[in-house]
């Protein structure tokens, strides 16, 4: 339900939203009942959604998600580099998107874009194992560059975005990861949030 709010726009009923989420009636009801308390939606005399703050929701999922406590993750090494793990996962056939650092880079503007490398990677993927052997990863308990991230549910994967031949998780479960994810990942966070809320003004409260 906070994935769908987040990722569309517009006024959205009661069912509409429920068929978008992939969740009954009644649990969408639920849940709006409890975001209308927090004052994070509001919503309209025939109990349509009619506005969602968008960032103070994310941060309110982010209470109970995060990306290392609420996925499986397998900590790994890429031997040969970065560089040749994203080019060899443009061949990859099973599913996965990337999220993190990786992610926010390909929705940053030019302008805007890290002149410093990528440090490590995160991939949620369907079949670790098998990416693993694919790409030809190390399991590692130190040093680790890149995490192999199980997703706890597939909704990770939804209106994720291919560009350059790279499958990419959507800006808002990509936001999500990178306020909860190791590292300095909350300033890149807030920098993706930002281009967010220059497209839409929902994203700016």
């Amino acid at each position: 339900m906070v994935r769908a709010l987040m990722d569309g726009r517009g006024p959205i009923g009661v069912r509409a939203l429920a068929q978008r989420a992939q969740v009954g009636v009644a649990t969408s009801s639920r849940v709006l009942e409890l975001l209308t308390k927090e004052i994070l939606i509001t919503r309209g005399t025939d109990g349509s959604v009619q506005g969602v703050r968008k960032r103070a929701l994310l941060r309110h999922w982010t209470r109970v998600y995060g990306l290392t406590r609420s996925n499986a993750v397998t900590p790994s090494v890429a031997l040969r580099g970065l560089n040749r793990t994203l080019a060899d996962l443009r061949h990859y056939q099973g599913r996965y998107s990337l999220t993190g650092s990786a992610a926010s880079r390909a929705y940053l503007p030019a302008s805007l874009a890290p002149i410093t490398p990528l440090t490590v990677l995160a991939i949620f993927v369907d079949d670790p194992f098998a990416l693993s052997r694919e790409l030809r990863l190390r399991p590692t308990e130190a040093g680790a560059n890149v995490l192999l991230v199980e997703p706890f549910d597939e909704v990770v994967h939804a209106n994720s975005v291919i560009r350059d031949g790279l499958r990419y998780a959507s800006p808002s479960q990509t936001a999500a990861d990178l306020l909860t994810g190791p590292g300095r990942s909350a300033e890149e966070a807030e920098q993706l949030l930002d281009v967010l809320a220059a497209d839409d003004e929902e994203w700016a409260r």
